[in-house]
C-alpha cells in the first residue's frame, strides 16, 4: 500500500509539470528526489533488519519451539535483507543513471522505458519488452541468477 502511495505522489508531481520532453531537467529532479528518499529509506530499514537480527538463533533459551521461531525470524531477516540489498544497488544504480543522464533509457535496447513505468517502477532499467525476456530467460537458466562469493 505504501508503495502506491508513494507512485501516486510521484505521479502527482511528474503530472503537474505538464507536458515536458521526455526525461527533462525537471523530471530527473523529481525522480531522483524520489530516489532518494527511497534509498535513504531502504539504508534505514537495512541497519533495522540487521539490528533486529544480530541475536544468534542458536543461544535463545527455552523451548524448542521458540528455538525454531528464532531460527525462522532469523531466515526471515536474512531474506528481507537480500532483497533490502537487491532494491538499494537497484536505486543506487538508477541514481547514477540521472548524473549520467541515461535514467528514463533502456539498457539493453536503448529505448525509452517510458513515464507511466519509470512512476510504477522508478529503479527500472530496461523496458517492458526487454525486462521480459530478461525474466524469461532467468525463469529458463535459474542457476545463472546464483551468486558466488
Amino acid at each position: 500500500m505504501k508503495e502506491r502511495i508513494m507512485s501516486k505522489d510521484l505521479m502527482n508531481k511528474i503530472d503537474a509539470l505538464g507536458a515536458q520532453e521526455y526525461m527533462s531537467d525537471a523530471q530527473l529532479a523529481v525522480f531522483e528526489e524520489h530516489l532518494r528518499g527511497e534509498h535513504e529509506r531502504l539504508i534505514v530499514r537495512q541497519q533495522e533488519i540487521t539490528n533486529t537480527s544480530m541475536k544468534n538463533p542458536e543461544s535463545i533459551s527455552g523451548d524448542e519451539a521458540d528455538k525454531a521461531n528464532a531460527i525462522q525470524s532469523s531466515a526471515d531477516a536474512r531474506a528481507e535483507s537480500e532483497k533490502n540489498k537487491a532494491m538499494l544497488r537497484s536505486v543506487s544504480v538508477a541514481l547514477q543513471a540521472i548524473k549520467t543522464r541515461d535514467y528514463g533509457y533502456c539498457i539493453k535496447c536503448g529505448e525509452e522505458i517510458g513515464l507511466k513505468r519509470m512512476i510504477s517502477q522508478p529503479a527500472a532499467c530496461r523496458d517492458i519488452e526487454c525486462e521480459t525476456l530478461e525474466e524469461r530467460k532467468n525463469k529458463q537458466n535459474p542457476a545463472a541468477n546464483l551468486k558466488i562469493s
